[in-house]
């Protein structure tokens, strides 16, 4: 079996950064916040792409910007 990463995401935005663990946790943040929008990108949508990233390629959520420091 392979081994399990830990991925670690950290969220900048107009306000500060926050940092978290899971992808269900970035996905509500982003959604709850007003950052994405429910209508055009869905939570499983954001989610699927969440859990694509590669470190080093961060992704642009309305004014939010999401890295992925570690996978």
């Amino acid at each position: 079996m392979a081994p399990m990463h830990h991925a670690t995401y950290v969220i900048e935005t107009p306000d500060g950064d926050r940092e978290f663990a899971r992808t269900t946790s970035v996905a509500d943040y982003l959604l709850d916040r007003g950052f994405a929008n429910s209508d055009r990108e869905p939570r499983w949508h954001l989610m699927w792409c969440l859990e694509r990233m590669d470190p080093g390629d961060p992704i642009d959520v309305g004014e939010a910007r999401v890295h992925l420091i570690r996978g």
